[in-house]
């Protein structure tokens, strides 16, 4: 009993170790949205997020426009590197208008 505890606890703790970093992107966007975009935009991560369903968001990133629809929708924002870009896509993925998810603090 104890020999299958420990494989469970260890097993546990492996899982929460490689499932965070795929938490923490979205994060990371909505921490990247408020400090470089939020004053500039002049409306919250919400709306934005908002503005795209999953399905667009996820057509604009990979098909290489995501930062030219960045622009459109903000079009004072400075232009980001690719790593803010693809946790900025995480953020606005994940609180897109047919996500079900609110971006309360954002």
């Amino acid at each position: 009993m104890v020999k299958f505890t420990n494989v469970f606890l260890g097993a546990c703790v492996a899982f929460g170790w490689f499932a965070t970093p795929s938490f923490a992107d979205a994060t990371m966007g909505a921490d990247i949205f408020k400090k470089e975009m939020l004053t500039v935009c002049g409306f919250s991560g919400n709306v934005m997020a908002k503005k795209h369903t999953q399905k667009e968001w996820q057509h604009f990133y990979e098909a290489g426009t995501f930062k030219a629809e960045m622009l459109l929708l903000c079009p004072d924002a400075k232009p980001l590197t690719d790593a803010s870009l693809k946790h900025l896509y995480d953020f606005l993925y994940h609180f897109a208008n047919d996500s079900g998810n609110t971006a309360l603090c954002y």
